[in-house]
């Protein structure tokens, strides 16, 4: 409703109002060019900034799209936080299948063939750990992969670590080995 509002006032001046009427009541969210998002840290925003720059929409057009779902759910009212982490994982997993040219490959399946390979620098064992637990959170959290049958709800608080985690990872994989063939 508020965004409807906005498009048709003066945008400014009623997200002005807007920002201040949430600040002073606490509420975790802002209004930016006529559209509602939830309000991050500054570290997570130029993470999350980060990432999307280097999804190039030409190369990586479904991880990009994966990771703006993300995001999507993430600011959606209320928010979708086993959805966030499903794509911002799937993203990650995607980037992943890009870079080693293996599409519909699980992302421990490619990583472990990345350790292997002569085609590629190795993965240190002690990141590959890391992109395993963020596959394996994503994999675990009810509501999110594998239908979401069992697992743990993710809260607000991890969702955003995992969001953030893997918008540092991604932009790992694209910097370290997206020119290597």
């Amino acid at each position: 409703m508020c965004e409807r509002i906005a498009r048709s006032r003066s945008e400014w001046d009623f997200e002005f109002e807007l920002n201040k009427l949430f600040g002073e009541e606490g509420v975790g969210y802002q209004m930016s060019q006529g559209k509602i998002t939830k309000i991050g840290t500054e570290e997570f925003d130029d993470a999350i900034s980060g990432a999307v720059e280097e999804l190039d929409p030409t190369k990586f057009a479904i991880p990009l799209q994966q990771f703006m779902k993300a995001l999507g759910f993430r600011n959606s009212m209320p928010p979708d936080y086993p959805n966030a982490v499903k794509e911002s994982v799937n993203a990650m997993e995607g980037v992943w299948q890009i870079i080693t040219g293996r599409p519909g490959t699980a992302l421990p399946t490619l990583l472990t063939g990345l350790q292997e390979s002569d085609c590629f620098e190795s993965l240190p064992s002690s990141l590959k750990r890391i992109y395993d637990a963020l596959y394996g959170y994503g994999s675990g959290s009810e509501g999110a992969r594998h239908a979401g049958v069992g697992g743990d709800v993710p809260e607000a608080e991890e969702a955003e670590l995992i969001i953030h985690t893997c918008a540092a990872a991604i932009r790992y994989a694209i910097k370290t080995y997206e020119g290597f063939d």
